[in-house]
């Protein structure tokens, strides 16, 4: 297998980028939760929101490089940060799982992760009619608002530029 054209499960190929600018995260909807089982329990059948992220939970920030590092992460596509309802911060990485196949099911079931064994169903968010998160920043300048709204002393001191030198644009 040539590892320059093999792409294991059904990764889509890697597409170029396309522009220098940062463009706006396409979050899944949430919409209407998946229809009931047939059972009447909840169920993740027909759906697979949970397979097209990732979110970590980081630190609250309490620095001014903390709040540089989070507007870092907002420059960056497919990048979001939010805060949940509970006060917790998460950064969330838009990005489908490799193993999801074509028709949106799991292609290894079976042998699938820990964590997606574990993974609650009463937790997920397309079943509960409130948004998962308190706040939620996308882009650098929501994240520039909430702090400057809060009145966050969050910038650094600007450096002088030499006599002679450019700035890159």
């Amino acid at each position: 297998m040539d590892g320059a054209s093999a792409r294991p499960y059904n990764a889509p190929a890697m597409r170029p980028l396309s522009s220098p600018l940062v463009r706006p995260i396409l979050r899944p909807s949430y919409g209407a939760p998946p229809p009931p089982h047939p059972s009447g329990l909840l169920s993740c059948e027909g759906c697979s929101h949970c397979c097209h992220y990732i979110a970590l939970e980081i630190g609250r920030p309490t620095s001014k490089k903390d709040y540089d590092d989070l507007l870092w992460y907002l420059l960056h596509d497919g990048v979001s940060i939010y805060v949940d309802r509970a006060g917790r911060w998460f950064v969330q990485f838009d990005t489908t799982c490799r193993a999801l196949t074509e028709d949106e099911r799991c292609g290894i079931y079976a042998e699938r992760p820990q964590i997606c064994r574990e993974y609650r169903i009463e937790s997920c968010v397309r079943h509960d009619p409130e948004p998962p998160e308190k706040h939620l920043f996308r882009w650098p300048e929501d994240l520039e608002r909430y702090l400057t709204e809060r009145g966050i002393d969050w910038r650094w001191k600007k450096r002088p530029v030499a006599a002679g030198t450019s700035q890159r644009p």
